[in-house]
């Protein structure tokens, strides 16, 4: 027998099957391979176009880019892939062959992909032709776990399998070691820089989670729990913080203190691997061992959906930066995207409208509350005056002799001209009025030598 036309794909071949078109000519040969995609062949030409493909293995960590919710990242076996939020093709793959990535982030101006492999190395990527921008060799002894940058992208932190923390600063030209933190006794799951980026909070699986002082770096506070932690989340204003473990709980921190302010139970089987708290603090999300993605309420506690379709453990989910949709990864190498519920959705409103809203008449009690630019100028000239100077206080005071003892029980202009009362003896009541007579300057020569000596 002799072979017409071959085609070479990734992967080995597993199924076959032939599509019928509705056309003689537009028949198609489907391909399944190994490696989790789908080829469709077509038999006139033997030009292989690839249909669905997907992670082979275990996905470790989902990233999106600083407020872009269109794109993210995903983090597994051997890859590094970008996809489309909508469509759901990939755009992006980045191969680092028999390595496996264990963390993902886009850098805070979204040039870079930064990931973190097991053979000890972090790779910086091209966001859009996935080409190498640096490498920092041997990272870590037994492999890079955990990985977060702050916004400004200068300063970056990982963890490694053997407990370390170490910060690094991130330049164009050089990648240098700033400081190496030695506290977590097993491997790093998880670090997360606060919002403000001074502080930075890594949990390990030796039941500690420690929260470090970036400016100083140093530790600020520990928090220990009887769990091995395997994912940490800063809540937006950095007050709080939420962990989840091996304890199947949920436990919302305190960040100053480190004390434990509340507890709940999140699962009932497994382990919560993954969590997430949307930026404006109101919901968050968790998944684990139980196959199963929860949306909660944070000020509440309660969850108020869940969403079954992982064939695996649940290992991360993330929030895009608008709310609107949920992105979870499983150990069985799935994606799901799951929408947020309506009732959650902010919906922005048009610029029509808020200027109407703005420009309408209001009560004065809902004026009272408006700020100060959304006021006209005809309600700002009906104020309260400005309180006089000093300059003209002292010029409407009246500092002549006669105002100042015009209070003199003596004095009767004072009085009222209907008074009954008797006019006081000169011997009962003294005047306080000096005499007409007195000197202007109690220093006078005069009145020395004269008077003013006399008894």
């Amino acid at each position: 027998m002799f072979q017409l036309r071959s085609v070479k794909l990734d992967g080995s071949i597993t199924s076959l099957e032939i599509l019928e078109g509705p056309k003689v000519d537009a028949r198609l040969l489907l391909a399944g391979t190994r490696s989790s995609e789908v080829y469709a062949i077509n038999i006139d030409t033997f030009v292989p176009t690839l249909v669905v493909t997907c992670h082979r293995c275990a996905i470790n960590d989902i990233a999106f880019p600083r407020g872009m919710s269109g794109v993210f990242a995903t983090a597994g076996a051997g890859s590094v892939r970008v996809w489309c939020l909508q469509s759901a093709r990939e755009l992006l793959r980045i191969v680092v062959p028999n390595f496996t990535c264990a963390a993902v982030l886009f850098s805070g101006d979204g040039k870079s992909i930064v990931s973190a492999w097991n053979d000890g190395n972090i790779r910086a990527f091209t966001p859009l032709t996935g080409r190498l921008m640096y490498c920092i060799l041997n990272t870590h002894n037994k492999g890079t776990s955990a990985l977060d940058m702050t916004s400004d992208g200068r300063t970056l932190i990982s963890g490694g399998c053997e407990g370390q923390v170490r910060v690094w600063d991130i330049k164009p030209e050089t990648q240098t070691l700033k400081k190496v933190l030695k506290e977590h006794k097993s491997p790093v799951s998880a670090i997360q820089v606060s919002p403000n980026d001074m502080e930075a909070v890594s949990a390990g699986t030796d039941g500690s989670c420690i929260i470090w002082d970036l400016m100083s770096l140093s530790r600020r506070q520990v928090l220990y729990a009887n769990t091995l932690f395997m994912c940490a989340c800063w809540e937006p204003r950095g007050c709080q913080l939420l962990t989840g473990g091996s304890d199947r709980r949920v436990a919302y921190w305190e960040a100053a203190t480190g004390n434990l302010a509340r507890e709940l139970e999140a699962s009932k089987v497994g382990a919560i691997n993954g969590l997430h708290i949307t930026q404006d603090g109101e919901l968050f999300v968790t998944g684990g061992n139980d196959q199963m993605v929860k949306l909660w309420k944070y000020q509440e506690g309660i969850y108020t959906h869940a969403g079954l379709g992982h064939a695996g453990a649940v290992t991360c989910c993330r929030f895009s930066p608008d709310a609107r949709h949920i992105v979870s990864t499983c150990a069985a190498g799935g994606i799901v995207v799951w929408k947020v519920p309506e009732q959650y959705i902010q919906k922005e409103k048009p610029p029509s409208a808020v200027r109407k809203v703005v420009e309408s008449p209001k009560s004065l009690k809902q004026q009272l509350h408006l700020p100060l630019e959304e006021k006209t100028l005809h309600e700002r000239q009906h104020k309260l005056p400005a309180a006089p100077s000093k300059v003209e206080k002292i010029e409407a005071m009246n500092t002549s002799r006669s105002s100042v003892h015009s209070c003199c029980p003596c004095d009767l202009t004072v009085r009222s001209k209907d008074s009954k009362k008797s006019t006081p003896k000169s011997g009962s009541v003294k005047c306080c009025r000096p005499p007409d007579n007195l000197p202007t300057r109690t220093t006078s020569k005069d009145y020395i030598s004269g008077s003013g000596d006399r008894k």
